[in-house]
Formats: structure tokens, C-alpha cells, sequence
């Protein structure tokens, strides 16, 4: 049987990935821990989070 994650956990879990995202497509750079997460927390803050689902956050551009 699966868990229901809460809306606070999985804002935390959208936030860790797009932030990660952010830091690889800016070459992992070092120390940018804090600024990639606040970013990344502003763009999860500025969506609906019932319309975000996990994982759907990507930084590339759509290939045709």
C-alpha cells in the first residue's frame, strides 16, 4: 500500500529536485546551495502545487 504524501513534504521534495536541477544546468557549481534552493522554492511558490506533479519540473528545452 503506497503513503499519501503531505502538501509540506512534497513541496519539500518539488523544491530538492528543481533545486538540484538549477544546480546541474548551471555546471554544479560550488557554494550555490542556498541561492538554487531559493529559486527553485520562488518558482514552487508561484505554481499550484495540486497542478505540479512530482518529477515534472525540467529545465531543458522541449525537443521537437
Amino acid at each position: 500500500m503506497g503513503t499519501v504524501e503531505s502538501l509540506p513534504d512534497l513541496r519539500h521534495q518539488q523544491i530538492a529536485r528543481l533545486a538540484y536541477e538549477i544546480w546541474q544546468q548551471n555546471g554544479q557549481p560550488a557554494g550555490s546551495a542556498e541561492h538554487d534552493w531559493l529559486l527553485a522554492e520562488r518558482m514552487v511558490d508561484s505554481m499550484d502545487p495540486m497542478d505540479i506533479p512530482f518529477g515534472s519540473f525540467s529545465l531543458e528545452a522541449d525537443e521537437a
